[in-house]
């Protein structure tokens, strides 16, 4: 979302921005100039354990109801002086009694991982929920999770109006995120258990939820968002007149952080199979490394080794300009699990590149028949639907010009600042929050 917050803090010359950036390390440039506040740090000592029980337990609890987490948040923020996390032994007691029966009495024991996972949420929403945030006319928070905690509060406490952005649906992430038996699952439980208590204190404090598509919409309302509240807001691009023309090497490529729902795996599972059939093909991962998710990035270096691609798979890492490397792309490959409407579908499609995408969120409400769409979690499909394109360049290159139109007409930059400009001028005058 990093592109999608810059272009919006450029894009709105006549609003004064303050980013708090929680969860991001101190120093990050946004590239925008825009002033940025880091939360302060929690140590590790001198807390009042009962304080942090009671909320790690409306935090995972399976039937927790999003107003007493936001007693329990309002509380932290207006008394506690919280400088720790709970204490390991104190967790594990609490996440054992509040687990499903299931779980509670299966044959798997409560793990490290579930218990390091469940710390360090409890640490991110009190770190979260006490740090002080200046006074604002609107807050706007671009996900339903940990993020949405000081404006909830700054709802609920000062009536100031917030505004939730759903990307990607969070709950649904978090869904895609544990899938696989990488994830124990009392891991598992946990990260979803949380994601859907978070999302619905968002949902029940937000002034208006964004979805990015018309299938996040929908997606929200069914998880409880309320359906006055919510509204669509479609993420906008600035494509060139022309498109870049297509050049006549076999490079197949894809841009996503590596993370399990964005489905970079399933890249390079799909990048083997089509490696086997194109000998000239070659292959390039664009994104970062999440350093929460060491796991999986070493799943993907494995998948990797052993495909035998060699030099013809490449991970870029971070790139400050990934629009930049499209254009030397024959086919993009969008693999995710789960999505909203992908800035990096949008940048490919105004790259007038051919498309390969997973039929999930709004991609295809996007994409339409401007590219080619396969079911998402299936490498073999994905192969096949690239390898097609690979062996058919004229339709390849039909359909890179009808995704530029398409964006071109559809999902203008403009639209998408008029219709952040316009919310936050309807919320600005909102009455507070008895």
């Amino acid at each position: 979302m990093t592109r999608w917050c810059d272009l919006l803090l450029t894009g709105l010359a006549g609003v004064d921005w303050e980013v708090l950036a929680l969860g991001v390390a101190e120093g990050r440039d946004t590239r925008c100039g825009v002033r940025i506040r880091y939360p302060r740090a929690i140590r590790d000592s001198g807390v009042d354990g009962r304080v942090l029980e009671g909320l790690a337990e409306l935090l995972f609890g399976n039937d927790a109801e999003p107003q007493r987490l936001m007693d329990a948040l309002i509380g932290l923020r207006r008394g506690a002086d919280v400088s720790a996390a709970i204490s390991p032994d104190a967790l594990c007691e609490l996440l054992i009694d509040v687990a499903p029966s299931e779980l509670r009495n299966g044959p798997e024991p409560l793990t490290v991982p579930a218990v390091r996972a469940a710390s360090e949420l409890v640490s991110a929403v009190v770190q979260a929920a006490t740090t002080p945030m200046e006074p604002c006319d609107v807050t706007l928070s671009a996900t339903a999770g940990v993020a949405a905690v000081p404006g909830a509060l700054e709802r609920y406490c000062n009536g100031t109006p917030m505004v939730v952005v759903e990307h990607g649906i969070y709950v649904g992430e978090a869904h895609a995120r544990t899938e696989g038996s990488a994830v124990d699952d009392w891991t598992r439980w946990l990260v979803r258990s949380s994601a859907e208590n978070l999302a619905r204190l968002a949902y029940m404090a937000a002034s208006a939820v964004v979805g990015v598509s018309e299938s996040n919409v929908v997606a929200s309302r069914r998880l409880g968002c309320d359906p006055e509240t919510s509204v669509c807001i479609p993420t906008g691009v600035d494509p060139p007149a022309d498109p870049p023309p297509v050049r006549s090497s076999y490079e197949v490529g894809t841009v996503a952080r590596i993370d399990p729902f964005k489905g970079v795996d399933l890249f390079v599972e799909a990048s083997a199979l089509i490696g086997e059939r194109f000998e000239n093909s070659t292959f390039t991962h664009i994104g970062p490394a999440e350093p929460t998710l060491e796991a999986y990035t070493c799943r993907c270096s494995e998948i990797a080794r052993r495909s035998g691609l060699g030099t013809r798979l490449a991970f870029l890492g971070a790139h400050p300009d990934p629009p930049s490397i499209l254009p030397r792309l024959h086919v993009q490959v969008i693999p995710s699990r789960s999505e909203g409407l992908p800035f990096s579908l949008l940048e490919g499609m105004a790259a007038g590149r051919a498309i390969v995408a997973t039929e999930v969120g709004g991609i295809p409400e996007a994409l339409g028949d401007a590219g080619l769409i396969v079911g998402p979690g299936d490498a073999r499909e994905m192969a096949d639907a690239v390898s097609m394109l690979l062996a058919d360049p004229s339709e390849a290159s039909r359909l890179g010009r009808l995704a530029h139109r398409v964006v071109r007409e559809r999902y203008p930059i403009q639209s998408m600042l008029d219709g952040y400009s316009e919310l936050f001028s309807s919320l600005h005058s909102l009455e507070a929050v008895a």
